[in-house]
C-alpha cells in the first residue's frame, strides 16, 4: 500500500487502518451482495503509523565581515587623502588698518603745598598747657610717657619728640614725656622678719599710692656673713635676681643659699625682697622692702 503525504501536512505522527474487501468477480449475485453490504465481508487491517518529519532549517549564512573591513579601509583612505590635499589652516582674514588715536596727555595735579609751623617749647609746662599749645600751633599731641624725674616737680613736661623752635609740617604728632611722682610701694605681705617654710618663697603683695605705675621691678638680696678674728659680719649682697611684675602681687624666684661655712663665708638664711616702681622709660624708683627668713 502506498501513502502520499501532502507537502503542506504539518510535522507529526499519524496512524491509519485499512479496510480490506474481497475482490468482485464471484458471480453476479455474489458481487451484488458484496456491493450492498461491504462491512460484512471486509476486514480491518492493523494500525499503521506514519511520521511526517519537520522541514529542514534553512542554512545560516556567515556574517559578511568583509563589508566592515572594506568600510574601514574606505574611511582610512578618505582621511589620508583629506590630510594631504586639505590646507593646514584657513587663510587669515586681511586686517583693516585702524586709524590711530592720539593719546590725550594727562594733566598732572599740582602738589598741595606743605604748610610748615613752628614747634612750641613745652618743657616745664603742665601736660594740659602743653597740649593746648600744640593744638594752637596746628600740631597734635601724641603718646604721653611718665618718667621719674627728681629735678622737676611732678606733672611737668620733661621731653618732647620734636624740639621746641624747630619747623614741622602742620598736623605732625609730638610725643610728650611727663615727670611723675612715685612713692615707694607699701608691702603688706609678708610681714617683715617673718619666716617662710623650707623650699618656698613668699608671695609679695603691695599697694601703690600713685595711679600711673603699671610695672614694678622685684629684686632679691641675700644676707651673707663673713667670720673674722673680730667676730661675724653680715651684710646684703647685690641683687641675685630681678623680675618685672605687671600686677601688685608676685612670687619672686627662689635664690640659692649656702648655709655651710666655706672660707669663713656663709649665708644666714635671711633675704630681702625689694619692690621698685618702673617708669615708662625703664627707670627704677626707690624701693619698698621686706626681710624674711628662709627655713631649711
Amino acid at each position: 500500500m502506498k501513502i502520499n503525504v501532502p507537502q503542506t501536512a504539518p510535522a507529526g505522527r499519524y496512524e491509519f487502518q485499512a479496510r480490506l474487501t474481497p475482490p468482485l468477480g464471484l458471480g453476479a449475485q455474489r458481487d451484488a451482495e458484496l456491493s450492498d453490504a461491504p462491512e460484512e465481508t471486509s476486514v480491518l487491517s492493523r494500525r499503521v503509523a506514519v511520521v511526517v518529519p519537520a522541514p529542514p532549517a534553512p542554512e545560516k549564512k556567515p556574517f559578511p565581515w568583509w563589508i566592515v573591513v572594506a568600510a574601514a579601509l574606505a574611511v582610512l583612505v578618505i582621511g589620508v587623502v583629506t590630510w594631504i590635499v586639505w590646507p593646514e589652516g584657513e587663510p587669515e582674514a586681511a586686517t583693516t588698518p585702524q586709524p590711530s588715536v592720539s593719546a590725550t596727555p594727562e594733566v598732572s595735579a599740582s602738589p598741595v603745598p606743605v604748610v610748615m609751623v613752628a614747634v612750641p617749647k613745652l618743657i616745664g609746662l603742665p601736660p594740659a598747657d602743653a597740649k593746648a599749645a600744640l593744638a594752637k600751633a596746628g600740631l597734635v599731641a601724641g603718646t604721653v610717657q611718665f618718667g621719674w624725674d627728681n629735678t622737676r616737680g611732678p606733672g611737668a613736661v620733661t621731653r618732647q619728640s620734636l624740639p621746641g623752635g624747630a619747623s614741622a609740617a602742620k598736623g605732625s604728632t609730638v610725643d610728650l614725656g611727663v615727670s611723675a611722682a612715685a612713692a615707694k610701694p607699701v608691702i603688706s605681705q609678708p610681714v617683715t622678719n617673718s619666716s617662710v617654710p623650707p623650699g618656698r618663697m613668699p608671695v609679695v603683695v603691695w599697694t601703690q599710692p600713685d595711679s600711673w605705675p603699671v610695672r614694678w621691678l622685684l629684686t632679691v638680696q641675700i644676707e651673707r656673713c663673713t667670720k673674722s678674728a673680730f667676730g661675724e659680719v653680715c651684710q646684703l649682697t647685690p641683687a641675685v635676681s630681678s623680675q618685672v611684675a605687671t600686677a601688685r602681687e608676685f612670687t619672686p624666684a627662689m635664690p640659692t643659699l649656702n648655709y655651710a661655712t666655706v672660707n669663713n663665708v656663709r649665708d644666714n638664711g635671711w633675704v630681702t625682697v625689694n619692690v621698685h616702681v618702673l617708669d615708662d622709660y625703664g627707670n627704677a624708683t626707690e624701693a619698698g622692702s621686706v626681710r624674711v627668713y628662709l627655713e631649711h
